[in-house]
C-alpha cells in the first residue's frame, strides 16, 4: 500500500506544480502555464490533485481512476481546443484557395508557427502527474497478486 501512496502522492504534487509551470513558449510573447490559459480548467485540476491526495490519506487508492481519468480527459479537451483554431483556418481557407493550395499553405504556416512555439517543463509535470495517478490506481501489491495465484 505504501508505494501506491507515494506514487499516487508524487503524481499529485506534479499536478499541482504542472498547472502553474510555464507549459508552452511562444517566441515575442512569453511563457504560459495550463493556468494561464485556463483559469476555471485549472483550478478544476488542483480539485482533482487535491482530490487525490484525500483518497491517498484515506487509504481508498482504488479511486484515484476518477481523479486521474478526469485529468486526462481535461488535458485531452484543451489539446483538441488548442488546435480547432488552426482546422477553422484550414476550413475557411479550403473553400477559398481549394483543397490542395490550402493543405499546402497549412502545412506551411504550421510548420513555421512550430518554430515559434517550443513545450516547457510544466506540461512534461501535467503529464507525469496523470501517468503516476493512474499507475497508483492501477498498482497491484505483489504480495496480493501471490495471494490471489495461491487462492486458485
Amino acid at each position: 500500500m505504501i508505494k501506491r501512496q507515494i506514487i499516487g502522492a508524487i503524481g499529485s504534487i506534479f499536478l499541482i506544480i504542472g498547472v502553474f509551470a510555464p507549459m508552452i513558449k511562444i517566441t515575442l510573447i512569453g511563457t504560459m502555464s495550463f493556468f494561464d490559459n485556463s483559469k476555471a480548467w485549472g483550478i478544476v485540476i488542483v480539485i482533482l490533485a487535491a482530490l487525490s491526495i484525500a483518497l491517498i490519506i484515506m487509504k481508498r487508492p482504488k479511486l484515484l481512476w476518477i481523479p486521474g481519468i478526469a485529468s486526462l480527459a481535461i488535458m485531452g479537451y484543451t489539446a483538441w481546443e488548442a488546435q480547432k483554431p488552426m482546422s477553422s483556418f484550414k476550413s475557411k481557407a479550403s473553400r477559398i484557395l481549394g483543397e490542395n493550395l490550402t493543405d499546402k499553405v497549412t502545412d506551411k504556416v504550421a510548420n513555421k508557427a512550430m518554430n515559434y512555439v517550443h513545450i516547457q517543463w510544466g506540461l512534461v509535470f501535467l503529464i507525469l502527474g496523470i501517468i503516476m495517478i493512474i499507475v497508483a490506481a492501477a498498482y497491484v501489491p505483489r504480495n496480493r497478486q501471490i495471494s490471489e495465484i495461491h487462492d486458485e
